[in-house]
C-alpha cells in the first residue's frame, strides 16, 4: 500500500471506523499533521463509496512521471538535509524540470516531512521496564519530604537540525562527542525548586559531594528547617551517586 493510501485509510480509521478512537476531523488533523479538508474529503469519500480511490478524471493531473518521482525521493534518501531549492537544481541537471511545490507534494505523498532529527536513541526496553517497576513500587509513597535531583548539559550552540524523513524512520544526527557546554545540577521537592549549581569540569564523586554541601543542604534547610533530618534524597542510578564516597557522606 502506498503512503498516500495509508494516510487516507488512517483518516478513516481515526474518525469513522467502529474500532477507531472516533476523533473529530480537527483532532485527526492535528494528530496526522494533515489539513482538515484532507480528513473531511477521504472520510466522506469512504462513507459514500467504501473506498479511498481517486475518482476518474478528477483532480490535478500529475506533472511528473513515476521515474521522476523516484528521482526526487532518491535525492532525499541520500541527503535528508537537502533543501528544496538544491533538490530542484540537482533534478534540473538530470533533465527533470519541476517546481518547488511539486517536489514538496511528492515528498508528502511518500509520507516525508520536515522533521527534527534525533540526537540519541529512545530508551531501551530494559530501561522502560525498570522505570515502570519503580513507579509501581512507589505509587502509594508519600513524596512530601523527598528531594529529587538531576543534572543536565546545555550546549553553547544548538546542534539540532531538521531533515526530510518519513514518519516511521526518524533520522539520528551525528554529533561530536565533547562539544562546548555547561553542566547544571538542580533539585526540587513538593515545596518548590532549590538551588542550581553550574560547572564546566567533569562530574565525579568529589564534585558531587561539593554540590551536596553548597546546594543540597542549603535547599533542604530552607524547606525543612536546619534541625530536620527526616528528608530523603532521591537520585537516579548514576555511578557517581552510588559511589562509596557519596554514600558515606
Amino acid at each position: 500500500m502506498s503512503a498516500a493510501y495509508a494516510s487516507r485509510f488512517e483518516a478513516v480509521f481515526l474518525c469513522n471506523h467502529p474500532k477507531g478512537p472516533k476523533m473529530s476531523f480537527a483532532a485527526a488533523s492535528r494528530y496526522m499533521g494533515k489539513s482538515v479538508s484532507f480528513i473531511t474529503k477521504w472520510v466522506k469519500r469512504y462513507e459514500d463509496v467504501k473506498n479511498v480511490d481517486n475518482l476518474p478524471e478528477r483532480g490535478k493531473r500529475c506533472s511528473t512521471s513515476e521515474k521522476d518521482d523516484k528521482a526526487i525521493l532518491r535525492i532525499f534518501e541520500k541527503n535528508p538535509g537537502c533543501s528544496l531549492r538544491k533538490a530542484k537544481l540537482l533534478l534540473a541537471k538530470k533533465g527533470v524540470e519541476v517546481s518547488l511545490n511539486t517536489i514538496r507534494r511528492r515528498l508528502r505523498d511518500a509520507d516525508y516531512g520536515w522533521r527534527c532529527t534525533k540526537l540519541k536513541p529512545f530508551l531501551s526496553e530494559k530501561h522502560v521496564e525498570k522505570r515502570l517497576l519503580w513507579a509501581r513500587a512507589n505509587i502509594d509513597r508519600d513524596f512530601s519530604n523527598i528531594i529529587f535531583t538531576d543534572e543536565s548539559s546545555f550546549w553553547a550552540w544548538d546542534t539540532r537540525r531538521h531533515a526530510w524523513s518519513p514518519r516511521a524512520g526518524a533520522i539520528v544526527q551525528r554529533t561530536v562527542k565533547h562539544p562546548v557546554k555547561v553542566h547544571v545540577w538542580g533539585c526540587f521537592c513538593k515545596q518548590g525548586f532549590g538551588a542550581l549549581y553550574l560547572f564546566t569540569d567533569n562530574l565525579d564523586a568529589q564534585k558531587m559531594i561539593q554540590i551536596y554541601q553548597r546546594c543540597l543542604l542549603k535547599s533542604a534547610r530552607r524547606w525543612f528547617g536546619s534541625d530536620n533530618s527526616l528528608w530523603v534524597l532521591q537520585e537516579d542510578n548514576d555511578p557517581k551517586h552510588r559511589s562509596r564516597a557519596c554514600t558515606e557522606w
